[in-house]
């Protein structure tokens, strides 16, 4: 079953109105959002159960006819029990009585990006960039790239419950080290971890007519050079901690060093592509790794972001039967 991060829209009458026919018709139906997740998965890492305390998302809506743009830019944010903080504007559905088609975006595309109330839908391509130091939650989270669109909603009732269901546009991997001939948990606990080689910025084009991240995302061509994406370090005597990144999806060539474990007596340790990986949207990347003085021994999984299917893989990221 697919895991997403949802929102609903709920829409509550602020007229006193005797029944909800004459709300519906006659006074303004405030439009408002609050969150819930299906969880399939395991869901302890950063916004696998609900957007984190302080993330934005914006909100565009058209009215139903799709010609008519009814909100601009309609800033929300999250705080971190599935809900919102009350907005500094409210939205309402028209009184026309015409339904509504919503469009959300969640990203790091900088500061002045959208201006609240005044930035029409983005038509051209937006460029989001994921940090190159997740090793705190807070950049784990910023780095998500999410969209959703909900089409041709109308009011049914009063509250009206409209689900926006998002998806991640991205690529994640998640890392996990424990011990082995020789070194213990307390030897590596104070590793640094970083993904190697990944380009940060990738450049987004929304669709209206879909969330899928087809024909919307593709990798930003200028001043896009390879970084290092350092994350926290999770290790257990079993390889059952784990820590995460959220990466550009892009293709990796053959003998490319993608992780790298340094250890502070020991020096630097790399797992190394042995053939060319797609790292592609939507997808989520796991690696157990086994920390030896010598060298990593490296398992690997892979698995659509938020279902519960998983594919095995070899020790270099390649999905097997």
């Amino acid at each position: 079953m697919k895991k997403y991060l949802i929102f609903a829209a709920a829409a509550l009458t602020l007229a006193a109105c005797s029944n909800d026919d004459e709300n519906l018709n006659g006074g303004p139906v405030e439009l408002r959002l609050n969150s819930s997740l299906e969880v399939q998965t395991r869901a302890y890492q950063v916004q696998d159960e609900q957007l984190a305390r302080g993330e934005t998302v914006y909100v565009w809506a058209d009215e139903q006819d799709g010609e008519t743009d009814y909100i601009k830019a309609w800033e929300l944010m999250a705080v971190g029990n599935g809900s919102f903080q009350e907005p500094a504007t409210k939205q309402y559905f028209p009184q026309s009585g015409k339904g509504l088609s919503l469009y959300a975006i969640h990203g790091d595309f900088g500061a002045s990006a959208f201006t609240e109330n005044a930035t029409p839908f983005p038509t051209a391509s937006l460029t989001h960039t994921v940090s190159d130091n997740q090793s705190i939650d807070a950049n784990v989270a910023k780095s998500d790239l999410l969209y959703a669109v909900a089409p041709n909603v109308s009011r049914n009732g009063n509250p009206t419950v409209v689900p926006l269901t998002f998806r991640h546009l991205l690529a994640k991997v998640e890392v996990a080290l424990k011990p082995g001939d020789g070194l213990s948990v307390e030897d590596i606990k104070d590793a640094v971890v970083t993904i190697e080689n990944t380009r940060l910025k990738t450049d987004f084009t929304p669709d209206k007519t879909s969330a899928t991240a087809d024909g919307m995302i593709s990798l930003t061509e200028t001043d896009n050079e390879a970084k290092s994406i350092t994350i926290s370090t999770a290790v257990s005597s079993d390889a059952t901690a784990w820590s995460e990144a959220i990466i550009a999806p892009q293709t990796l060539e053959a003998n490319t060093q993608f992780i790298k474990v340094h250890l502070f007596e020991g020096g630097d340790l790399y797992y190394t592509l042995d053939e060319s990986r797609t790292f592609a949207s939507g997808n989520k990347y796991t690696y157990k790794i086994t920390v030896n003085l010598t060298g990593l021994q490296v398992s690997s999984n892979i698995e659509p972001w938020g279902k519960d299917v998983v594919f095995s893989g070899d020790e270099d990221g390649q999905a097997t039967m």
